[in-house]
């Protein structure tokens, strides 16, 4: 079952920073932006999403 709140979660900023990065890397590697920023996204979280 999906977990609903009514506010939305905020990054730290390291974070942030790191997933934005890891897209525009991602980019370099012939993989898309978006893709690449997920993964990071996946990779940081503390329990599965």
């Amino acid at each position: 079952m999906t977990e609903i709140s009514d506010k939305p979660k905020t990054l730290p900023s390291a974070i942030e920073r790191f997933i934005l990065h890891w897209g525009d890397m991602g980019g370099q590697w012939g993989v898309n932006r978006s893709v690449s920023q997920i993964h990071a996204l996946l990779y940081l979280s503390e329990r599965p999403l």
